[in-house]
């Protein structure tokens, strides 16, 4: 997605000129449609708050501008709970964690204190409070006099790997979608609004529906997809381009199109998630719109086979 600058090189030299000491510029449109953004990716955990970092950008100005947005803040030094409390943030709009905090300090302020924990599972490899010092031990030796009880959670292993983050994004980083459904338990998901696009599959007599994932999405290598498309409670068989356009467009805008199996219809601003389930052939330039036809035709009767 093409990125606008919200000022423009010679507004920034006007400034410049008259304010010659150090200064940040912030594009508070920008914050409040990415902290509405969050919030509405998360609507569906009932209680979610999102903590901003103070330290990050100790500016009065954009915790306030937070606040509105529902945010609050996460303080790690008694100077960052002093400002939040300047800035109107009380209670449990303010979580406090530090890397200076003793283990068993932690456990005992914020985990019975602030948070009330009742149960915890902790991982095998847990390590919490400063330089790292807690443990799954540390948390079941404290938990009966804080009042929570601990359950270690055992590494979960398959064919012989332990399953972890990094192992995921390394499957859809290489296209090996199959391998990623495997360690996830289902698909590989990628969701978003349906948006207007070229209008070239209709025209070809394949229409297709876009989304554009957001710019911090993980994406598979470039290319055609058998895939599945959820809309609401219904599931079609589909198959999917990840890309660009390279037929129709130079833009460098990476999106994901996808052609439904024995749907008609417009999705034009619906919400829908595209599961890509195996890679078919990588993304390339065709010499004619008839040789794309082609193609097109091929893909589509192999992806009935899914």
């Amino acid at each position: 997605m093409k990125k606008i600058p919200f000022v423009t090189k010679e507004q920034l030299e006007e400034i410049a000129r008259k304010h010659p000491t150090p200064f940040y510029l912030y594009d508070e449109k920008g914050i409040r449609e990415n902290a509405r953004r969050l919030n509405e990716a998360f609507a569906w955990n009932e209680g979610f708050k999102e903590y901003f970092a103070v330290k990050a950008t100790p500016n009065p100005f954009i915790l306030k501008l937070l606040q509105n947005e529902g945010c609050g803040t996460d303080c790690s030094s008694l100077t960052e709970l002093m400002m939040s409390e300047a800035c109107g943030f009380t209670g449990h709009e303010i979580m406090f964690s530090s890397n200076d905090t003793p283990p068993e300090e932690f456990a005992r302020e914020i985990l019975a204190g602030q948070m009330q924990v009742r149960f915890l599972a902790a991982g095998t490899d847990l390590s919490f409070g400063a330089k790292g010092a807690g443990d799954a031990a540390l948390l079941r030796k404290l938990g009966p006099g804080l009042g929570f009880a601990v359950e270690t959670i055992g590494k979960v292993c398959l064919e012989g790997r332990e399953v972890s983050s990094t192992l995921v994004r390394a499957q859809v980083e290489s296209g090996d979608m199959e391998s990623a459904e495997r360690l996830l338990g289902m698909p590989y998901l990628v969701a978003g609004q349906v948006v207007p696009g070229k209008q070239l599959g209709r025209t070809l007599g394949f229409p297709t529906v876009n989304i554009l994932p957001r710019d911090e999405k993980l994406l598979p290598p470039k290319g055609v997809y058998l895939s599945r498309v959820r809309h609401k409670d219904k599931v079609y068989r589909a198959i999917s381009n990840v890309g660009n356009k390279p037929t129709v467009t130079r833009e460098s805008v990476i999106g994901v199109e996808s052609y439904l199996y024995d749907f008609a219809g417009d999705l034009y601003g619906e919400q829908i998630e595209v599961y890509l389930c195996a890679f078919r052939r990588p993304e390339r330039r065709f010499q004619s719109v008839e040789a794309l036809r082609e193609q097109l035709k091929e893909d589509i009767a192999a992806g009935k086979i899914l």
